[in-house]
């Protein structure tokens, strides 16, 4: 926003708002097993970026918080599927210009230090419950199948433009 005062010119807001509704068709596999229509593999229902951001002469601080709900991440996975569990990244960048030929740039990923998880539901194995979409709600999404963190990632660099 360039019409505010001051320090506070550059000030700015950036956000929006994602729906995907995906779904694949019903398949058969191995020995006539079939696994119903699910979502497709990766993409979340609904998704979110908010950032805040102060820009003037060259130089730039801004604040991004980005965040997915569950998503499919395979299909047929031992009588069930593996699911991506949801959840947010905060990010932090900056760029400070030294004079016309130098910037320097900073960069903060994660730094909530989100987990990532992975979950597996049952979808054809009849001796157990069949739980379906896990992104309808519908199943159990305690059965973790892998768990890892990346931890939060830092840069700084120079850049020169002649």
């Amino acid at each position: 926003y360039d019409f505010l005062p001051g320090i506070w010119s550059g000030l700015g807001v950036a956000a929006n708002y994602t729906y995907s509704d995906s779904t694949t068709d019903a398949e058969v596999i191995g020995f006539d097993t079939q696994l119903s229509s699910l979502p497709l593999e990766n993409v979340s229902k609904h998704q979110y970026n908010i950032s805040t951001f102060w820009e003037k002469e060259g130089n730039l601080i801004r604040l991004a918080y980005n965040y997915r709900t569950d998503s499919l991440a395979r299909r047929s996975y031992r009588e069930g599927a593996i699911w991506n569990d949801g959840g947010g990244s905060l990010d932090l960048s900056s760029t400070y210009k030294l004079n016309d030929t130098f910037t320097l740039t900073f960069s903060a990923t994660n730094l909530g230090e989100r987990v990532f998880r992975q979950y597996y539901t049952n979808l054809t194995d009849a001796k157990f419950n069949i739980e379906g979409n896990a992104m309808e709600g519908e199943a159990n999404k305690s059965r973790t199948i892998r768990e890892f963190a990346t931890g939060s990632t830092y840069r700084l660099s120079l850049r020169a433009t002649f």
